[in-house]
């Protein structure tokens, strides 16, 4: 299933261009939840409570530009059933609701808005539905394909289509209210679900709690380990099956493994208040800043990617809470992304050799980013660590073990010193690795 879609441990073109245009984006969530003050409707909700009154795309989009964001996955179907477009598979859609007198396309507006301001534009369709009565059957995976085949037709190149492992329970499914349970391994014939996803949006990245090239991290903390590897060895919940999303061990997600058989690295979701949806309860607990920076130290800075959740209120706007505090995550940022005070060429360099930074002494070191190129060749570095040169000596900073994509570290007080130096300790295999270092 994933070895059709993900070449194993070098990462493809597909994955290293995603690092590079969308280290950190947004998953939107604005449905039926919304107006019902829910997490997870349960499908019987009636379209006509869909009703915001004064829907502003651009401005949800420019206040996450602002915050640093490069893209957004909108969820077009939550598993309550309900679709975002006047889809064609189901009368539980935008159609049916009073927002522009039935003319609606939430889809098509956000879209838009991301194409004009620069964004990039992903695309979530719950593979659980809670309203459709054929869900459990062979019936509905074809319901199913077809709305992808809708939204990856008719609303452009998407960066990153999202995948979850939330999938069957209790529903309405048609008016039967009951539970419906399936197997997570096969139902969904993932192979050629995604297939359809390789034809159609052949850039975009695949999400998922295996991939095939975006992991989640078993947590909805925004947390992947201080020394977490891109690769990874799929871990099914029972021996002598496969992984598939909802169907995974996830002890090593967080982690990955050094000898992993796929490159796969972590998409750390993390929702900007306390719930993916707005609640008007939740009026003014937005993660602090202080949060959102150690979150992205953890994601982005542990060689993996953000996925801030972005909940826009009942009237289709962001709250000026979250305007603000997005603001100023977007301001924080630059810390991490700024003008270098230093910064080097790529180095190949072998286990006992080093890689140097020369320095004006009176220069204020506050972070520190490492990178691994990984084309052609996959993670290579195992073990290292950074001394700095003061008053003559060397001093050992850090120790670590993965660099992978991108390994940001931080000082609290700012480091000043004559020269900085990243030693190899160990690779596999004692190949070289090609790495560079920069200061900011």
């Amino acid at each position: 299933m994933i070895g059709a879609l993900n070449p194993g441990r070098v990462p493809s073109q597909r994955i290293l261009r995603h690092a590079e245009k969308y280290p950190i984006y947004g998953i939107i969530h604005f449905s039926m939840n919304t107006f019902t003050d829910k997490e997870w409707g349960y499908g019987d909700e009636d379209p006509a409570l869909f009703n915001p009154t004064d829907f502003d795309a651009e401005q949800i989009v420019l206040a996450c530009k602002a915050g640093g964001l490069t893209g957004l996955v909108l969820v077009c179907k939550h598993h309550d059933g309900f679709c975002l477009w006047p889809t064609k598979t189901t009368k539980h859609n935008i159609s049916a609701s009073p927002f522009r007198n039935g003319k609606g396309d939430v889809v098509k507006e956000f879209a838009d808005a991301c194409r004009k301001h620069g964004m990039g534009i992903g695309f979530y369709i719950s593979p659980w539905d809670r309203n459709n009565a054929s869900y459990g059957t062979p019936a509905y995976l074809e319901i199913y394909r077809e709305q992808m085949r809708e939204i990856y037709s008719n609303y452009g190149p998407a960066f990153e289509v999202w995948f979850d492992g939330a999938n069957g329970g209790d529903g309405f499914y048609g008016g039967t209210r009951e539970t419906r349970k399936i197997d997570h391994t096969v139902y969904y014939d993932w192979a050629n679900t995604w297939k359809i996803v390789r034809e159609m949006q052949p850039q975009a990245c695949i999400f998922s709690d295996v991939g095939p090239e975006v992991r989640w991290p078993g947590n909805e903390k925004g947390f992947a380990e201080d020394e977490c590897y891109g690769s990874i060895t799929l871990l099914p919940m029972e021996a002598g099956k496969k992984a598939a999303p909802g169907f995974m061990d996830y002890s090593m997600s967080a982690k990955g493994m050094p000898d992993g058989e796929f490159f796969i690295p972590p998409e750390c979701d993390v929702p900007l208040r306390p719930g993916w949806f707005y609640h008007e309860a939740e009026e003014g607990r937005q993660k602090s800043l202080e949060e959102l920076c150690n979150i992205y130290l953890h994601s982005v800075g542990c060689g993996g990617f953000m996925n801030l959740g972005i909940s826009p209120n009942r009237r289709g706007r962001l709250s000026d809470g979250d305007v603000s505090r997005l603001a100023e995550f977007g301001q924080a940022l630059k810390k991490y992304n700024g003008m270098p005070i230093a910064q080097s060429e790529v180095a190949q360099i072998r286990p006992g050799e080093n890689l140097r930074l020369h320095l004006d002494d009176t220069q204020n070191i506050s972070t520190l980013e490492l990178r691994e190129e990984l084309a052609n060749v996959g993670e290579q570095v195992l073990r290292y660590h950074i001394d700095a040169l003061q008053d003559d000596a060397w001093k050992t900073l850090l120790t670590g073990n993965a660099i992978g994509l991108r390994r940001l570290k931080e000082w609290k007080e700012p480091l000043v010193c004559q020269e900085l130096r990243v030693v190899l300790d160990e690779t596999r295999g004692d190949n070289p690795a090609r790495i560079s270092l920069t200061l900011r």
